[in-house]
């Protein structure tokens, strides 16, 4: 298998980081637009949640009696853990990865940092990338696996 072929048939076609170890190529994740969507109101709705926390103080006329003062920082508290966590789940970093591993001479497949699935390049007889999939074939011939990559951005090589 000439990884030569495997760096030109990826060029351009998804995005992938040069590595000392080898490459890792970003697996399509939420591309569909719901979960796209989803992410998007969520983000939305945490920094809204932070605005709100930040305007309970703020805003004219608000009243600093002692009996309100407890209750605005219960509410402000709230409103920045929502905001806090619907930030976080609007930029899932769950997205999986496929490491080419060039030293240890395997391909990944990790949901950043538990391994999903291995294949060793002796098991190996073609790998290439074809309309955004990472095409993994025994020697044999037949398939091992199909892995979806993201088309959204250009391969970058370091």
């Amino acid at each position: 298998m000439s990884f030569t072929s495997f760096e030109e048939s990826a060029a351009g076609q998804v995005r992938m980081d040069n590595y000392r170890w080898g490459y890792r190529l970003h697996a399509r994740f939420g591309a569909d637009g719901l979960g796209a969507l989803i992410r998007w109101v969520q983000g939305l709705f945490g920094m809204a949640a932070m605005i709100a926390a930040v305007g309970i103080w703020l805003w004219p006329g608000s009243s600093f009696e002692a009996d309100l003062l407890a209750m605005k920082g219960a509410v402000t508290l709230a409103l920045v853990v929502m905001s806090v966590v619907w930030l976080r789940r609007s930029r899932d970093t769950r997205a999986p990865e496929i490491h080419v591993d060039l030293i240890r001479q395997e391909v990944r497949v990790m949901d950043r940092e538990h391994l999903k699935q291995l294949f060793r390049f002796s098991d190996l007889g073609a790998m290439y990338v074809k309309d955004h999939a990472l095409h993994l074939h025994a020697p044999e011939g037949h398939k091992l696996a199909v892995l979806d990559l993201d088309p959204a951005t250009e391969a970058r090589l370091a």
